[in-house]
């Protein structure tokens, strides 16, 4: 009966717990030993990850939980503790990683005056997709000749083998960043599927074949000159529909 009603009053503190929020927890647990070791409960972090994931505006590859812990069954454990819900959420949510990048040390501020004496390239966007393939006229000269959008900043020099320059724009606040343009074949071929409805093959891949046992296996590679690209580009754009 006793270890019932200490479960029993466990499940009702976790309950009333989950209607606040995780900046009051932190705050609550704070206080004493007791409120630290009780708010650090991983079913109640697990949940309030699970609740809150779906509705965060931002995340970043450094922040985002690994989706292993979400399909592992919450009894399993690792090095013999359950898993620490709570240091992911903190470290995940949006508030949280603010708060780490506004702790900067004293030297911060040097750091940061240091770099405004180098001048910063402009961010390079490799740009692809479908959308690109579908087009008559090309997405990229309407860009570069709709002024009141973008204002064209000119065509740098650098150059990538077998992809060019791309063209560079500025925006309305004077930031400048560069295009780089992928079509997965030639604008001749693009015309000739268009007029025949047909499906052009993607020359931005290539295919491989290997032998899995007695099955043929085959898997598709990118192309050296697009793996290039992606080693220097700063994001990509990919476009589903152009056509508006």
């Amino acid at each position: 009966k006793t270890a019932a009603l200490n479960g029993f009053q466990i499940d009702v503190q976790l309950n009333i717990m989950s209607f606040l929020s995780p900046q009051d927890l932190c705050r609550l647990g704070s206080t004493s030993c007791y409120w630290r070791a009780a708010v650090q409960d991983p079913l109640l972090w697990r949940y309030f990850l699970l609740r809150d994931l779906p509705s965060w505006t931002s995340v970043d590859w450094k922040s985002l939980p690994d989706e292993e812990i979400f399909n592992k069954a919450f009894s399993e454990v690792s090095d013999n503790a359950l898993y620490d819900y709570m240091a992911v959420y903190k470290r995940s949510c949006p508030q949280g990683r603010r708060s780490l990048k506004s702790s900067r040390p004293r030297y911060g501020a040097v750091t940061s005056f240091l770099q405004s004496l180098v001048t910063q390239a402009e961010p390079r966007f490799a740009m692809f997709g479908p959308g690109l393939e579908e087009l008559d006229n090309s997405l990229v000269q309407r860009m570069m000749t709709c002024p009141e959008i973008l204002l064209v900043a000119g065509l740098p020099h650098r150059q990538m083998h077998g992809i060019g320059s791309g063209v560079s724009f500025q925006f309305n606040n004077n930031q400048k960043f560069n295009v780089v343009t992928l079509y997965s074949t030639t604008s001749v071929e693009r015309r000739r599927a268009r007029e025949e409805q047909a499906v052009a093959v993607n020359k931005m891949f290539y295919q491989e074949n290997s032998t899995a046992g007695n099955q043929q296996a085959m898997h598709y590679s990118v192309i050296a000159q697009v793996r290039k690209v992606c080693e220097v580009v700063d994001g990509f754009i990919y476009v589903a529909n152009a056509e508006a």
